[in-house]
């Protein structure tokens, strides 16, 4: 709404004053019944007294920030924002307010229950008939789902551009590597004895070249993918091999606690998938989870039917991470940990093999509060079996 438009706010009455048309009663009433209903959220902010405090709120925006309309009312909206908002972003929309300028941003807020969520924003401000402004209309989409959707699209991207990368370069690295793999054996073996020091710089080199190889490697298991279909397999009794083999894999001070049909052994139906990619896919996610929680603690291994797919989750009760590492951690070569201790793939290769089967990865994590990968796979001919939807 601008100035002039016929459309003032009187920020001191309630929902009663905000839009006055000059209209008849009737559609005053009409115009709430269609603000109430709306699934869009809607605010009302006074603009005339500090903190612009709002006036009023939706039961759209009550859904989706869990708040009532007594908890907010009187209060400024930045009660949304929490430790991961952007704060540059908080500036440019503050920026505007001050400016009474409209103003359209996507911010990360968090509901009443501390959930995080990806809230478009749109503010206008609204003018009275004197042309002084009395109040900011906002208008709040909940994106979650639709920045997810993009944020995958992107990890493949760039999975697919990395993939290309490796196609191209693999095969001369591996030739490369051979001399450096072969011949200090051979050197080795040529030295006379007290030439201890020699054969210790010998091994360096083989093991830095065996650390390179397995670099390479994990590159190529998600830049390749399954050469051939996988035959369709029973989708409980493969993930519990595999997971029996990649559970021998990670230190003693980490247990595995097996939830859904992984406890009770219910078919969930058939899907297609390599038992060797998925051994590597919980591999990659169980020393992932034990090196998070240093070592020690409890995994979570859960596999449920989800509709026309099963969902495949490891969760750690580790110190999990803030939103600017968590959008990062399927991108290759992207890793926190200290020079020399990661090389940033195995999540790379988890979210490559996982696409290859044609499903998807996502992760939930806040700091404090552990990390939770999610594998969706779709399940094969044969389909689901609907009493097992949803065991957990």
């Amino acid at each position: 709404m601008g100035r002039g438009a016929g459309a003032a706010a009187e920020a001191g009455d309630g929902f009663g004053g905000v839009l006055r048309l000059g209209a008849a009663a009737g559609l005053e009433r009409l115009l709430r019944a269609a603000i109430e209903t709306s699934p869009v959220n809607v605010t009302l902010a006074d603009a005339t007294k500090p903190g612009r405090p709002l006036l009023y709120v939706n039961p759209a925006f009550c859904e989706t920030t869990g708040y009532s309309a007594e908890e907010v009312l009187g209060r400024n909206c930045r009660f949304l924002q929490g430790p991961d908002t952007d704060p540059e972003a908080v500036e440019r929309l503050r920026g505007a307010l001050a400016r009474a300028e409209p103003i359209r941003i996507t911010l990360l807020n968090y509901r009443r229950d501390g959930k995080p969520f990806w809230n478009e924003l749109s503010i206008l401000p609204v003018f009275g008939t004197d042309g002084q402004l009395e109040a900011f209309l906002g208008q709040q989409v909940d994106v979650t789902q639709e920045r997810i959707a993009a944020e995958r699209d992107g990890q493949r991207q760039r999975v697919e551009a990395l993939g290309r990368l490796a196609g191209g370069v693999a095969h001369e690295i591996n030739n490369l590597l051979q001399p450096m793999l072969a011949l200090p054996s051979l050197v080795a073996d040529a030295l006379p004895a007290e030439a201890e020091a020699e054969r210790e710089w010998l091994t360096l080199i083989q093991d830095h070249a065996r650390q390179a190889r397995s670099i390479v490697r994990d590159v190529l298991a998600f830049s390749r993918g399954s050469e051939k279909p996988a035959k369709p397999r029973e989708a409980t009794a493969l993930v519990t091999q595999a997971l029996g083999f990649a559970q021998g894999l990670i230190p003693p001070g980490v247990s595995v606690r097996r939830t859904g049909a992984l406890a009770s052994g219910a078919r969930l139906g058939l899907v297609a998938v390599e038992e060797t990619q998925l051994r590597q896919v919980l591999t990659n996610l169980l020393l992932n989870a034990a090196q998070a929680m240093g070592g020690h603690g409890e995994v979570e291994v859960g596999l449920v039917g989800d509709g026309d797919a099963l969902r495949l989750t490891v969760a750690d009760n580790g110190p999990g991470m803030d939103e600017a590492v968590r959008a990062r951690i399927f991108e290759p070569f992207f890793t926190t940990k200290p020079p020399g201790e990661g090389t940033g793939l195995g999540l790379s290769v988890v979210h490559g093999l996982v696409a290859s089967w044609g499903g998807s990865a996502g992760v939930e994590s806040r700091p404090g509060q552990g990390t939770c990968i999610t594998i969706h796979v779709p399940v094969a001919a044969g389909g689901p079996d609907q009493s097992v939807q949803g065991v957990s």
